[in-house]
């Protein structure tokens, strides 16, 4: 029907600090709206895949309350151990969160682990397709999939992108319409917001990138502005997948109403010399990468 509002493949990735989970469990009146918002979106028929930090931070602010004994082994412990350790402290803590958050809705809250070395070696089809398969599966009526790396045995997804890499990589896999990526930056600056002078870039277009500095990381997260543009350059935007970047209080509704909320990163022209690792949807190309830990093609 003309009137009928088109459904859309989301994937919404919330980092650490920006659902407040750098200092405890997730700050309930951040993360809660989101929730809300998934939830109405879900119902209205969009598909949505849900990408979520948090279990790092929130296992480490576990210890710190704990006997001083426990804190002394893990500082003593190699870091990515550590952090391993902490994630699955705090796992079990944010997913409760979410289901707390989704019964108001009739709702469950569907986990999926999983490995940025799988989802970006090329070799892996089969893995795609399974991937794939099970992530549309968990996009039932009264499910919310939320997707997360596999921190407690992954060790390059903790030094480097901060589940950065895994939503740009499910994006691709599943040809989703867009990467919406919630931030404590709330969107793409010239240069560090924290300096003056400091311009919001309203768009940009991955077929002409514009000078910034992305200086610094997440303080809690491995992740970083820089994080987050290397996936949408080399992964999203030539695979036809609008970005857009959004601050914790940003309208999810508000982006999809074409409403001017934070960045916007409009997909690259496709090239059809380029080769393509399959086709998939409306014959969109998944283009992938060799190795994923230091984001390259």
């Amino acid at each position: 029907m003309e009137n009928e509002k088109k459904t859309e493949k989301l994937i919404v990735k919330i980092g650490t600090e920006a659902m407040g989970a750098d200092k405890g469990p997730p700050d309930l009146a951040i993360l809660g709206p989101i929730v809300d918002q998934m939830a109405t979106l879900k119902k209205q028929g969009h598909r949505i895949l849900h990408v979520a930090s948090g279990a790092v931070g929130i296992g480490r602010a576990l210890v710190s309350k704990m006997p001083s004994d426990l804190q002394d082994y893990l500082d003593c412990c190699d870091p990515i151990v550590a952090k391993q350790i902490f994630a699955s402290y705090g796992q079990h803590i944010l997913m409760g969160t979410y289901q707390q958050l989704l019964q108001p809705h009739n709702m469950l809250a569907a986990q999926a682990l999983v490995s940025q070395h799988n989802l970006s070696s090329p070799r892996n089809h089969s893995y795609h397709t399974t991937a794939r398969a099970v992530t549309t599966a968990k996009a039932a009526p009264h499910t919310l999939p939320i997707i997360n790396e596999n921190d407690t045995t992954e060790v390059t997804e903790l030094m480097y992108t901060d589940n950065d890499g895994v939503a740009g990589l499910l994006a691709c896999i599943t040809y989703a319409d867009r990467l919406i990526v919630i931030s404590t930056s709330g969107g793409v600056y010239d240069r560090n917001p924290d300096q003056p002078g400091a311009r919001l870039l309203s768009t940009i277009d991955a077929n002409k990138w514009p000078k910034i500095n992305t200086d610094g990381k997440s303080g809690s997260g491995t992740g970083g502005m820089k994080s987050k543009l290397d996936v949408i350059k080399k992964w999203v935007a030539p695979n036809g997948i609008i970005t857009h970047i959004i601050g914790p209080k940003d309208s999810i509704m508000d982006v999809l109403e074409g409403k001017s909320v934070g960045t916007t990163i409009l997909p690259k022209h496709q090239d059809s010399a380029v080769p393509a690792r399959s086709a998939g949807a409306n014959g969109r190309r998944t283009i992938l990468p060799v190795r994923l830990g230091v984001l390259q093609i």
